[in-house]
C-alpha cells in the first residue's frame, strides 16, 4: 500500500536538500489556512527561531492614494493572471516552481507483514473503543512495538491523538520507527507521519502522528 506524501526542495539559499511531507497533514493545514513548508528540517527550525523576532509579520497598506494605488495595480493583474514583480522584499504574490504530488515508495518494502498479532485487529481496535486502559501481553517477535502502532497509524485512532511508542534504549528507539516507516510505505522523521525521540535526537514535528521515545528522558 501506497501512502501519498508531498516532495519538496528547500528553498534556503545554497541547499536545495529535497525533503518529504505526509499529505494527510497537509490537508489538514489548507483546511485552517497554515501555509505548506518550504524548508527542509534543518533551516525550517532556523527559519522559524528568526521569524519569531520579526515585530510585524504582516503588511498594513495605509489608506492613502498611493496604498489604493498599490491594492489596484494587485487587483488588475490578479485578474488578468499575471504576477507582478514588486522587487525584493515587496509584497503580493510569490513566483513559486510548480511542486509535485507524489506516491512514495520506499526503497526496501516490508511485504505482507503480519506478525501474529494481526490475528486479533479486530478485537483489540474492540477493547480500545471500549477500555481506558488495554494491558497487551506477548513474546518478543509477536508486534506489539511495531505491528500495533502500524495498525493504530492506518485505523481512525490516528486523528484521535499521537500514537507512542517507549523503548529503553537509544538503538531500539531509532530502528523501530525505521521499520514502521518501511511497512507503512512513507518516510521516518520532521514532515513525515513517523518519527522518534531520543537525548540525543529529535527527529519529529506537529506533523508526526506516531512516535517512538526513549523512556529514560525526563523531560518527556
Amino acid at each position: 500500500m501506497s501512502i501519498r506524501e508531498y516532495r519538496r526542495k528547500c528553498k534556503q539559499a545554497g541547499c536545495n536538500i529535497e525533503f518529504t511531507v505526509a499529505a494527510a497533514s497537509i490537508e489538514q493545514d489548507r483546511m485552517i489556512g497554515y501555509s505548506e513548508p518550504e524548508y527542509c528540517p534543518k533551516h525550517r527550525a532556523l527559519h522559524a527561531k528568526s521569524y519569531s523576532r520579526i515585530a510585524v509579520h504582516h503588511i498594513d497598506v495605509e489608506e492613502t492614494p498611493e496604498g489604493h494605488e498599490l491594492i489596484q495595480h494587485g487587483e488588475i493583474n490578479k485578474l488578468a493572471g499575471v504576477v507582478p514583480n514588486y522587487g525584493p522584499g515587496g509584497i503580493g504574490q510569490f513566483e513559486r516552481d510548480v511542486r509535485p504530488f507524489v506516491e512514495s515508495f520506499s526503497e526496501n518494502p516490508v511485504e505482507g507483514f503480519k506478525p501474529p498479532i494481526h490475528e486479533k485487529d479486530a478485537e483489540l481496535l474492540e477493547a480500545l473503543e471500549h477500555n481506558q486502559v488495554v494491558v497487551l501481553v506477548g513474546p518478543t517477535g509477536s508486534g506489539k512495538s511495531t505491528y500495533i502502532p502500524y495498525m493504530l497509524l492506518r485505523s481512525k485512532w490516528s486523528q484521535r491523538g499521537p500514537i507512542v511508542v517507549t523503548q529503553p534504549r537509544i538503538q531500539a528507539t531509532i530502528q523501530i520507527p525505521q521499520f514502521v516507516a518501511r511497512i507503512n510505505n512513507t518516510s521516518c522523521g520532521p514532515g513525515a507521519e513517523i518519527g522518534y525521540t531520543h537525548s540525543k535526537a529529535d527527529e519529529y514535528d506537529r506533523r508526526t502522528k506516531a512516535s517512538v521515545y526513549d523512556r529514560r528522558q525526563t523531560h518527556q
